[in-house]
Formats: structure tokens, C-alpha cells, sequence
């Protein structure tokens, strides 16, 4: 997993590397890798800042998106089974995909 940077570490490492020019100076004066600085260098020209790019989850993605509106549908049904609940609430909600 990538080691997280501070945000003013990333500014002024390359806000340095703008006044020198020199990525391996920067880069030992911070102590941070040459690819990291370079990784950031390109986020800035191609952005305009060196802020990470949004995270984007992987994954499973969720049937129930508003899990308090679930719970509510769930305390007015009546079921013994989860297996009930679920073929009725996909029967109640149709446009709700089980597919992934």
C-alpha cells in the first residue's frame, strides 16, 4: 500500500523543485523517492495541484443504498426468512439489481 504524504509536504516539494529544477536535490532535501516526486510533479502539470486523486472504491457494490429507508421496510414487512424478505423486497423494488 502507497505511503500517504502530508498535502504541504507535496506543495512545497514542488514548489522547490520549481525553483531548482533539480528533482534529485528536491527529492533528498524532503526525503521522499525520486518516483514519488516525479508521480507528483506530473499531477501538478496535469491538474494544476498535487492533490491525490479521489479514491475509488472496488468491489462489491451495495443493493441498499439507503440502508434507513431498508431498516423501515424491513420493520413493516412480515417474513421468517431472510430469503423472504429479500424475494419480496425485490419484487417491491424492481429496478433494484442483484446482478455484480
Amino acid at each position: 500500500m502507497p505511503k500517504i504524504y502530508h498535502q504541504d509536504l507535496r506543495d512545497s516539494a514542488v514548489n522547490h523543485w520549481q525553483k531548482t529544477g533539480n528533482k534529485s536535490q528536491t527529492a533528498r532535501l524532503f526525503e521522499i523517492n525520486r518516483n514519488t516526486l516525479n508521480d507528483w510533479i506530473k499531477l501538478y502539470q496535469a491538474q494544476g495541484h498535487t492533490k491525490p486523486k479521489p479514491f475509488a472504491p472496488v468491489g462489491v457494490k451495495h443493493i441498499i443504498t439507503d440502508l434507513i429507508a431498508f431498516e423501515d421496510y424491513v420493520k413493516s414487512q412480515e417474513f421468517d426468512t431472510a430469503k423472504q424478505l429479500r424475494e419480496q423486497y425485490l419484487k417491491d423494488h424492481p429496478g433494484v439489481s442483484t446482478e455484480f
